[in-house]
C-alpha cells in the first residue's frame, strides 16, 4: 500500500513538473523535481529491487519476422504470437 501512495506522488510529479515549467515557475519546478528524485529512490529500494529476476523461458524467440513469447504466470499459461 505504501508503494502505491509513493507511486501516485511520483506519477503526479511528472505532470506537475511539466505545468510548472510551462508556467515558468522554476522554484516550484525545482521543489517538484526534488520530490520526484526522492520518490524515485524510495520506489527503487522498496519496489524495483525486490522484483523477481526474469525467467529464461520468458525471453522472446525470433523466427524471421515472427515473435513468439511464452511463459507461465500466476494465473496460467500465457502465449503471445505476433506475426506482421
Amino acid at each position: 500500500m505504501f508503494n502505491i501512495a509513493v507511486g501516485t506522488v511520483w506519477q503526479t510529479c511528472f505532470i506537475v513538473l511539466a505545468m510548472f515549467l510551462v508556467l515558468r515557475s522554476f522554484r516550484n519546478a525545482a521543489i517538484t523535481l526534488g520530490v520526484l528524485v526522492v520518490t524515485c529512490v524510495i520506489l527503487k529500494k522498496n519496489w524495483y529491487d525486490r522484483l523477481p529476476a526474469p525467467t529464461p523461458d520468458a525471453e522472446p524467440e525470433m523466427e524471421g519476422n515472427r515473435i513468439e513469447l511464452t511463459g507461465e504466470t500466476q494465473i496460467g499459461r500465457m502465449e503471445i504470437v505476433h506475426a506482421p
